[in-house]
C-alpha cells in the first residue's frame, strides 16, 4: 500500500502548481488509500485526522531546507499555534499530537516536547517517508470525546443511526396503522 501511495503522489505532484492542489492531491490519494475521512480547513488547520495535523505549503517551497522561510512558517508559526489550540479544545496535552508539514517534495514531522515545538529532519518524498506518514495516520486511532466527534460518529450523517431511525419510523408508522 505504501508503495502505491508513493507512486501516485510522485506521479501526480508534477501537476500540482500551488498549495491548494498539493493539499487536495495528498488528501485524495492518502485518504482514499487508507479510507480516512480527513477534516479539512477547521480552525484554520489545512487537514487533520484524529491527533495528526498536516500543514501544506506550495510545491517545492521548502527548497529542501529546514531553514527556508516556508518551512519555518509551517512549523514555528502554523503548527505551533494549531496544536495547542486543538489540544485545549479536546482537553489533551500538546504532546499528544503529531504535526506533519509538506511541500509535496519533502516532509517533516513536528511535535511538542517539554513545552516547545520541535521538528525532525526534512525527508524527501519517498516510499520510506510515505510509510512514516501512513504509520502516523493509522496508529492514531484514539478519538477524543468532543461534541463535534460525537456528532460525526453518531449524528445525522451516520449510516447506522440513519438506518435505526428509519426502522424506528417504520415501526411507529406500522403501529399507527394498526390503530
Amino acid at each position: 500500500m505504501n508503495k502505491t501511495i508513493f507512486k501516485q503522489l510522485k506521479k501526480d505532484k508534477g501537476n500540482w502548481l500551488n498549495e491548494t492542489e498539493v493539499r487536495q492531491g495528498w488528501i485524495k490519494i492518502i485518504g482514499d488509500a487508507l479510507n480516512i475521512p480527513f477534516q479539512m480547513e477547521r480552525q484554520r488547520v489545512d487537514a487533520s485526522y484524529n491527533r495528526v495535523i498536516i500543514e501544506f505549503k506550495d510545491k517545492g517551497l521548502f527548497n529542501g531546507s529546514t531553514s527556508s522561510s516556508a518551512f519555518k512558517n509551517a512549523v514555528f508559526d502554523r503548527l505551533k499555534k494549531y496544536i495547542p489550540t486543538r489540544a485545549k479544545l479536546e482537553s489533551l496535552d500538546n504532546e499528544d499530537y503529531i504535526g506533519i508539514v509538506t511541500d509535496a517534495e519533502h516532509i517533516a514531522f513536528a511535535r511538542y516536547s517539554r513545552g516547545k515545538i520541535v521538528h525532525d529532519a526534512l525527508l524527501p518524498l519517498s516510499e520510506s517517508s510515505v510509510s512514516l506518514i501512513v504509520k502516523a495516520l493509522t496508529d492514531c486511532k484514539w478519538v477524543p470525546v468532543t461534541s463535534e466527534n460525537l456528532i460525526t460518529a453518531f449524528g445525522h450523517s451516520n449510516v447506522a443511526i440513519l438506518n435505526r431511525t428509519h426502522n424506528l419510523k417504520q415501526l411507529k408508522d406500522k403501529k399507527c396503522d394498526l390503530k
